[in-house]
C-alpha cells in the first residue's frame, strides 16, 4: 500500500496557517484557532493538518 500523506513544504505549511487565521475575521468563525483543524487551499489543490498551530500533514485534493 503506497502511503498518502506528503511530506509538508514549509511555505505550504505558512500558508495554510495563514488561511487559517485569515479565516478568523469571518462572520461566525471561531475567536482563535481550533487544536485541531483541516484547512483545505483550492488554489494549490492541497488539504493541510494543523494541530497546536503546527501543519502536521499535506495531503493533495482536488
Amino acid at each position: 500500500m503506497r502511503a498518502v500523506t506528503s511530506s509538508i513544504d514549509p511555505i505550504s505549511a505558512a500558508r495554510a496557517l495563514d488561511l487559517a487565521r485569515v479565516s478568523l475575521s469571518r462572520p461566525g468563525a471561531p475567536t482563535s484557532l481550533p487544536q485541531r483543524l483541516l484547512v483545505v487551499d483550492p488554489e494549490r489543490q492541497t488539504a493541510t493538518w494543523l494541530e497546536s498551530g503546527e501543519a502536521i500533514a499535506a495531503w493533495p485534493v482536488s
